[in-house]
C-alpha cells in the first residue's frame, strides 16, 4: 500500500508541476471530461486516473504520454471506481454532443463500448450516472427511428430518477416514452403519457423551459394524429407563448410544424404555408437537413393542395438537393412518391407513373437490404413501399387500368398487414375506398371505408 501511494504522489507531483509550468489552472485541465476535483484529487494522489483520463491530460498539457506513464501505478486487483466512472462520464459527455449534432449512430457505439469498459463495476456507480447512460442511449435510438428499444432503455432511466427522488428526470422521461409511442403509431398511449407530463406542468414539478415546450409539443402531436385538431391548434396556440423564452430551435421548428399540419387538416392552408415555411427556414438553418427535406415535402403538399404547382415542384427539387449528402434513400423514395403525386395533380400522367415506379423500386430495394435489421426499421421501410404503391395505384386509375390499380392497392395493404401502422392503413384504405366510390362499386368501397374505421379506433385513447 505505501508503494501504490508512494507511486500515486509521484504521478500527482509531475501532473501538478507540467500544468504550472504551463499556467494552466485544474478547471482548465479539466474540462470538459472531468471535474477541477478529479484533478485535484489526481495531483494530491487521492485518485488514481485511468490510462485514457492520462491520455487526455498529456494532450492537453503537450507533453509525451510516456512522461506521465513513469510515474503510473502498477495495475492491481482492485479498480479505481472514481476513475472508472470519470470515463464513462467522459464518453456520455461526447455521446449527448454526438446526439445534438445528428450522429447519433456514433453515439450509440460509443454509450454501448463505454458500458462494456465498466463491465460489472456500472452497478457500484452513482445513480446519476447511471441514469445518464439509459437516457442517452434511449435519445439515440429515438434519433435512429427506433422507439421500440427506446422505450426499453427508457423504462431502466425512469427507475433510475425515480430512485433518486429527481421528479423533472421522471416528466423528462415520461415525455419521451410517448414520444416512443407515437413514433410507434400509438397516439393514444401516446397522449397518456403526455397528459401527465402536463399535469407535472400545472403542479409546478416541470420548470425546465425546453421540456415544458417539447410536452406542450408532443400533446399537440397526439390531438392531431388523433384527428381532434381544434385540441391541437389550441395546445399548439398556447404552446407559442414558450417560444419567445426559448433558444430551443428545434422546438421552435416543431411547433410550426405541427401548426402548419393541423392548419392543412383543418383546412386552412394560407396559415399552413405561413407555418411551413417558419419551420423550414428553421430547419435549414440549424443544417438539419433530413428535418428539412421532409420540411420542404409538406410545404410542396400544401402548395399542390392551392395549385400553385411550379413552386410545389420547386420545394420537391430543394428536398431531393437537401437528401443528396445524407444518403436516405428511403425518404428519397417518399420525395418521388411526392413528385408523382403533384403530376398526378397536373395531369401529366406519364410522368406520374414514372415518379411512381422510381419510388417503388427504390423502397423495395430498401426493403431488400433490411430484412435483418431490427423490427422497426423494417416496418418503417415497409410503410414507405406502401405509400409508394398507394400512389402508384391512383395514377393507374387515371390512366383507366384498373385492374393494376386494384393490384397495386391490393399490394400495398398486405404490406400492411404485417405491420401496425394504423395511421397508414387507415389512410390507404380509405383512399382505395374513395377511389371504389368514384367506379361506382359502393359495397366493396364500404368494406374498405369501415377497416379504416377500424384502424382508427385502434390508434384511439383507451
Amino acid at each position: 500500500m505505501e508503494t501504490q501511494r508512494s507511486t500515486l504522489e509521484s504521478l500527482g507531483q509531475r501532473l501538478r508541476q507540467a500544468r504550472l509550468e504551463r499556467h494552466m489552472s485544474q478547471e482548465k485541465l479539466a474540462q470538459p471530461e472531468f471535474t477541477k476535483s478529479y484533478v485535484s484529487a489526481v495531483e494530491r494522489g487521492k485518485a488514481r486516473p485511468s490510462l485514457k483520463a492520462l491520455e487526455l491530460m498529456a494532450r492537453r498539457l503537450e507533453i509525451p504520454m510516456n512522461e506521465l506513464l513513469h510515474a503510473a501505478p502498477p495495475a492491481e486487483d482492485l479498480p479505481d471506481l472514481p476513475a472508472l466512472q470519470a470515463d464513462l462520464s467522459y464518453e456520455l459527455d461526447a455521446a449527448q454532443m454526438l446526439i445534438n449534432t445528428n450522429q447519433a449512430d456514433e453515439a450509440l457505439r460509443r454509450i454501448n463500448a463505454a458500458e462494456q469498459a465498466a463491465g460489472p463495476h456500472l452497478v457500484e456507480f452513482d445513480e446519476d450516472t447511471r441514469y445518464r447512460l439509459f437516457y442517452l442511449r434511449a435519445r439515440a435510438y429515438l434519433r435512429l427511428a427506433e422507439p421500440a428499444s427506446a422505450r426499453h432503455e427508457l423504462q431502466q432511466a425512469m427507475s433510475l430518477a425515480q430512485q433518486r427522488g429527481a421528479e423533472e428526470d421522471v416528466e423528462r422521461v415520461r415525455n419521451d416514452i410517448g414520444g416512443a409511442f407515437f413514433e410507434q403509431d400509438m397516439p393514444g398511449l401516446a397522449l397518456e403519457q403526455h397528459k401527465q407530463c402536463l399535469h407535472a406542468i400545472h403542479t409546478g414539478v416541470v420548470k425546465d423551459l425546453n421540456l415544458r415546450l417539447s410536452i406542450y409539443s408532443n400533446i399537440a402531436n397526439d390531438y392531431w394524429a388523433l384527428n381532434d385538431v381544434e385540441q391541437a391548434i389550441g395546445v399548439y396556440k398556447e404552446s407559442l407563448e414558450l417560444l419567445e423564452d426559448t433558444n430551443n430551435l428545434e422546438r421552435q421548428s416543431g411547433i410550426y410544424w405541427g401548426l402548419s399540419l393541423a392548419y392543412r387538416a383543418a383546412g386552412d392552408l394560407d396559415r399552413a404555408k405561413l407555418y411551413a415555411g417558419r419551420a423550414l427556414s428553421i430547419f435549414e438553418a440549424a443544417d438539419n437537413l433530413v428535418s428539412a427535406a421532409k420540411m420542404s415535402v409538406n410545404l410542396a403538399d400544401i402548395l399542390t393542395a392551392r395549385q400553385e404547382y411550379d413552386e410545389a415542384e420547386r420545394r420537391l427539387d430543394r428536398a431531393q438537393e437537401l437528401l443528396v449528402p445524407t444518403g436516405n434513400r428511403l425518404f428519397l423514395s417518399t420525395v418521388y412518391e411526392h413528385y408523382a403525386l403533384l403530376d398526378l395533380a397536373r395531369g401529366r400522367l406519364d410522368e406520374a407513373a414514372d415518379w411512381a415506379r422510381r419510388s417503388r423500386e427504390l423502397s423495395e430495394s430498401v426493403i431488400g437490404e433490411t430484412q435483418n435489421a431490427d423490427a422497426m426499421t423494417q416496418a418503417n421501410t415497409m410503410r414507405t413501399a406502401a405509400r409508394a404503391l398507394r400512389a402508384a395505384g391512383l395514377v393507374e386509375e387515371q390512366r383507366g387500368d384498373t385492374r393494376a390499380a386494384d393490384d397495386l392497392f391490393g399490394r400495398a395493404l398486405d404490406l400492411l398487414a404485417q405491420i401496425e401502422y394504423d395511421e397508414t392503413a387507415s389512410e390507404i384504405e380509405r383512399a382505395y375506398a374513395d377511389l371504389l366510390v368514384a367506379r361506382g362499386a359502393h359495397a366493396e368501397a364500404a368494406t374498405h371505408y369501415q377497416a379504416a374505421f377500424r384502424h382508427r379506433q385502434r390508434r384511439a385513447p383507451r
